[in-house]
């Protein structure tokens, strides 16, 4: 893994942010090995400049700089390293949980392209699943294309539909891109759908690891950078509440919105990248 690699996940605008995270932890570990500490530091700053809003890519880096302040170049490596690992540990919880927590039969909507999502949507090959388009971006054709080679049946959906077909849905399911102590972020239009579930009192779960988690001192900034963020004049992300969710799965279960406060008061991250955000 090189620089390429890194600023590759850096400028990825289609893939989730776990599949980004991993990526870019796998380069920054090999990067740690021959790179000066100031390198380390400039290396990280590219990933979380260029993906503000991806928790996952603020918690890597995150995890590497204070590896590299208790032990060098080293730490940073071994610190990356272990992130990886728990990005795949997470993944397969988190896919575990979600899972159990289909129906077997009936109509999903989602929105985006979680691969989280996907993975464990192929588990219930009886289903049929609503993937909104999701502009800007268009990532829901990735999501719609993928389960269509899973074998199961997806369609494509117009955004301004999600309301509507989420109120008739049998569930709607989607990702975050990050969670704060009340709210978290996803791409615009799942706002949308939790409401139109909310309305017609359908389940509607939302799923990440925990390390998409922050604390209420960097949410406000994230929330700042998700509205500057705009393609043709269009937001990307949007604020959701929890209290709009049924239920938050993490990879040690379903949580309610008091165990997401009580994780992020605990989801302190560097001041470093603080002060990169600000």
């Amino acid at each position: 893994m090189t620089w390429d690699e890194l600023r590759g996940a850096a400028g990825d605008r289609r893939s989730g942010s776990a599949t980004i995270a991993r990526t870019a932890a796998y380069a920054l570990a090999e990067m740690s090995r021959t790179l000066s500490p100031d390198a380390i530091v400039d290396a990280t700053q590219l990933l979380v400049s260029s993906q503000p809003l991806m928790a996952s890519c603020l918690r890597l880096a995150d995890t590497v700089l204070r590896g590299l302040d208790t032990d060098g170049a080293p730490g940073a490596a071994r610190a990356a390293d272990d992130f990886a690992q728990r990005l795949d540990d997470e993944r397969t919880a988190l896919v575990k949980h979600l899972a159990e927590r289909l129906p077997t039969e009936g109509t999903i909507v989602t929105v985006s392209a979680s691969s989280l999502v996907i993975d464990a949507l192929k588990s219930a090959p009886r289903l049929r699943v609503l993937c909104a388009v999701s502009e800007p971006g268009g990532e829901g054709r990735d999501a719609a294309q993928a389960l269509t080679d899973a074998g199961l049946e997806a369609s494509l959906i117009p955004d301004g539909s999600l309301a509507q077909q989420s109120a008739r849905a049998d569930a709607v399911v989607f990702g975050a891109d990050a969670i704060g102590p009340t709210a978290f972020l996803n791409k615009t239009g799942t706002l949308g759908a939790a409401l139109g579930a909310r309305t017609a009192r359908r389940p509607c779960i939302c799923v990440a690891a925990t390390s998409k988690i922050v604390d209420e001192g960097l949410w406000p900034l994230l929330v700042q950078r998700s509205e500057r963020l705009l393609a043709d004049g269009i937001p990307i992300f949007e604020e959701v509440p929890i209290s709009f969710v049924t239920t938050i799965v993490l990879e040690s279960g379903p949580q309610g919105p008091r165990a997401i406060r009580r994780l992020a008061r605990a989801a302190r991250m560097h001041p470093q990248i603080v002060a990169w955000l600000d």
